[in-house]
């Protein structure tokens, strides 16, 4: 709480620290901010207050960098510190005085031409770090091991739709082929793997793996991509017995591969090599194949394992 202002509106002297949009005019435009403010306890009023003034500077700037397609301030930090880089030999790297670097990263919209300088060199350098792990033409690459339990992201829906507790990416491997276009014909296979958790017939883990390639290999696609990820659905008490493991499975498995499709997309959209969107898989025949039952062993004496978990794949 606040009390040392008083409300030009109603003369109240309390205050609390809010986020309001702010209306800003910046090179000749009107930009609407979302910025921390101080706000009037009773009539709702706001103003910046002096020791956010920076922020909302920060805000404002970044509000313009996205909207005309250029490097956002936390845009740049991430460059610098994925180079592992100080401002100091950021700003030698990139040519430029160290002051810049400090106002590209807080307040100052940099030029086109610098905005262009920035990502060529940090891609390249970037690039060249990966090419040093003796891993040819990779753009990005990471993998953990599948965990037991999944971790990751809370995704919230309200019931009575199954409900994603958690997910998370286990390995995100995109490459780059070289004489590869991104209009070439890609191929997907997607595989799925399920289990229902045991003592909890509410619950499944689940894991989504996507390889992309190319349809075919004398016009090669512009990238191979392989990401596996893996969750956790719960569905409600609400559902249909009979229905209840489909929804579940059907609508999981949807999720993730939501979350393929972005990493994707986000990852590929800073690539000199072009950006790849997914196309759209349903995946109600895929978990319709895994869930059928199986036909019975051949020899009436050997022993019927428990469907415990199930395996589909498809390919396009």
């Amino acid at each position: 709480m606040i009390d040392d202002m008083i409300c030009l509106h109603c003369d109240n002297e309390k205050f609390v620290v809010d986020e309001a949009p702010v209306r800003q005019e910046f090179r000749g435009e009107t930009l609407v901010v979302r910025t921390p403010v101080l706000k009037c306890t009773n009539c709702g009023w706001h103003t910046v207050g002096n020791d956010q003034i920076d922020e909302l500077r920060r805000r404002t700037g970044d509000a313009y960098r996205k909207k005309h397609g250029l490097l956002t301030s936390e845009e740049i930090k991430a460059f610098r510190k994925l180079l592992r880089k100080t401002q100091r030999e950021f700003a030698a790297f990139l040519g430029v005085g160290e002051a810049s670097v400090k106002r590209w990263e807080t307040w100052l919209v940099q030029e086109k031409g610098y905005d262009n300088l920035i990502r060529m060199k940090c891609e390249k350098a970037l690039l060249d770090k990966l090419a040093q792990k003796s891993v040819p033409n990779v753009w990005f690459s990471y993998q953990v091991p599948l965990t037991e339990a999944a971790c990751g992201i809370a995704v919230q829906t309200e019931p009575p739709n199954p409900l994603m507790k958690e997910h998370g990416f286990t390995t995100v491997l995109i490459a780059a082929v070289e004489g590869g276009s991104p209009k070439a014909e890609p191929s997907l296979k997607a595989t799925i793997w399920f289990e229902r958790v045991a003592g909890n017939a509410n619950q499944w883990r689940l894991v989504l793996t996507l390889r992309l390639g190319s349809q075919d290999p004398a016009k090669p696609f512009a990238y191979n991509a392989e990401l596996a990820v893996q969750g956790l659905v719960q569905a409600s008490d609400a559902l249909p017995q009979d229905r209840k493991e489909q929804l579940a499975l059907v609508n999981g498995f949807s999720i993730l591969f939501s979350a393929a499709r972005e990493m994707l997309l986000n990852i590929t959209a800073r690539s000199v090599f072009g950006t790849v969107t997914l196309p759209t898989i349903s995946f109600v025949s895929m978990v319709k194949e895994a869930t059928r039952p199986k036909a019975p062993p051949q020899d009436p004496a050997a022993p019927v394992p428990a469907p415990a978990q199930a395996l589909a794949t498809d390919s396009r």
